[in-house]
């Protein structure tokens, strides 16, 4: 039998929050003109086309000049491979962020913020493609030249990636030294990052649930919930992942109620946002599981059978990993189609 004890994916604990470096302002007469050039380099990158961004890139300097006219160049493609990355085109936003480390190296040096920037996004964008390995060295790259330039935030952030892409390639005693460093930060009024605070606390109750502590891992993940409810508008889906990992910590200690307690409040709020990822699914196991302990057949197979119907709705879900922990629950409760 095996219990998912984190409900980690790319999609809702990696879109890191990230402090604006600088703003860019382009004068009225260029502004249109370059928000073509910007929709043109965003197309073009989706298709993978590189000498066409290559030439784009060349118009936006032609249209952007004067004083700072290179860092407001700079920023702008930094802001195009975030905006590929947040809305998950991840081949397109690595091709830009390259092109991002490529112009600002060229102009400002390879130990520009922007370059450490860029990098942490590579390292975001590999970790969502589940290649973690890839990830952490884009993220390596990165906190070296965040650390040296004194953007603690954005270092914080980076180490997270570190930490998580650690978790992925199941090296549990490397996640704790970035993990902590990290946490330092995030409670370092200079930094005052909730999100990162919140973070820090849920990879936390991870790292120990991993080495067994779990009334260390209950604690952190309590604290995780409390961050995230302080804030003035709660974050959801990471509220989602940190109820399934308080519920993952109470089924180590074999405390069953109140593992489905916090489960079925995971569960709850991917329902009531109509979120169907990698994620549902492990809560969804994780509660069939929870449930066969307790000898309840009715929850088991009542979650069994929402698991079935989620798959044949949304069939991408064959291709995630709790796909298979979905089915091995099946087989291991020796139940078949006929017990739906």
């Amino acid at each position: 039998m095996s219990f998912s004890s984190f409900r980690l994916t790319a999609k809702n604990c990696l879109v890191f929050c990230f402090t604006i470096l600088c703003s860019v302002q382009l004068n009225a007469q260029n502004g249109t003109d370059a928000t073509g050039v910007k929709k043109a380099i965003i197309d073009l990158a989706k298709k993978g086309d590189q000498k066409g961004v290559e030439n784009e890139i060349r118009n936006l300097e032609i249209i952007i000049t004067g004083h700072g006219a290179k860092r407001k160049i700079a920023l702008e493609l930094k802001d195009i491979a975030n905006e590929l990355n947040q809305n998950e085109h991840s081949e397109a936003s690595i091709l830009m962020s390259r092109k991002t480390i490529s112009f600002a190296t060229d102009h400002f040096g390879s130990n520009d913020t922007i370059v450490g920037i860029a990098n942490d996004y590579i390292g975001n964008n590999y970790l969502q493609l589940g290649q973690a390995d890839s990830a952490l060295i884009y993220y390596d790259k990165a906190t070296k030249v965040l650390k040296d330039n004194h953007v603690p935030a954005q270092y914080a952030f980076s180490l997270i990636g570190k930490t998580v892409s650690h978790y992925y390639l199941n090296e549990i005693m490397e996640m704790e030294k970035p993990l902590m460093e990290a946490r330092d930060i995030s409670y370092h009024k200079a930094t005052d990052n909730e999100d990162l605070r919140g973070l820090c606390s849920q990879l936390s109750g991870v790292l120990y649930d991993a080495i067994g502590d779990y009334d260390k891992a209950i604690e952190l993940n309590k604290e995780a919930i409390s961050v995230n409810l302080s804030k003035p508008i709660p974050d959801s889906i990471i509220l989602a992942t940190d109820y399934n990992n308080l519920g993952a910590a109470y089924f180590t200690k074999g405390d069953f109620d109140l593992t489905n307690e916090y489960l079925e409040e995971s569960l709850k709020i991917s329902q009531k946002l109509n979120i169907v990822d990698e994620g549902t699914l492990r809560v969804l196991v994780n509660l069939i599981f929870s449930y066969s302990q307790k000898n309840d057949v009715q929850n088991t197979k009542k979650y069994l059978k929402l698991g079935e119907e989620m798959i044949m709705d949304y069939p991408f879900l064959k291709n995630q990993f709790s796909y298979i922990s979905f089915l091995n629950a099946a087989c291991y409760l020796h139940l078949d189609e006929n017990d739906f």
